[in-house]
């Protein structure tokens, strides 16, 4: 439905100001939808996020509004 998708997107745009270097998110939107990693770099629009699998360590570089900070679980 576009009016979701319209809420989602300003969510999004709301939650990407919140983002920080260091901090551990979650990709919610996109080809890495669902993983988790750590901010290296930020820019206006776009961070870099570490991303790490059991064979993989990689940079990628997504649009802040996809991504939602991850809570830590103590």
């Amino acid at each position: 439905n576009q009016k979701v998708k319209e809420l989602q997107d300003k969510l999004g745009e709301m939650v990407a100001v919140e983002i920080e270097e260091g901090m551990r998110v979650e990709i919610y939107r996109g080809a890495c939808k669902g993983l988790v990693g750590q901010v290296v770099a930020l820019d206006p629009v776009m961070a870099h996020v570490l991303i790490e699998l059991r064979t993989l360590r990689t940079i990628r570089t997504i649009p802040r509004f996809a991504l939602l900070p991850k809570e830590e679980v103590a």
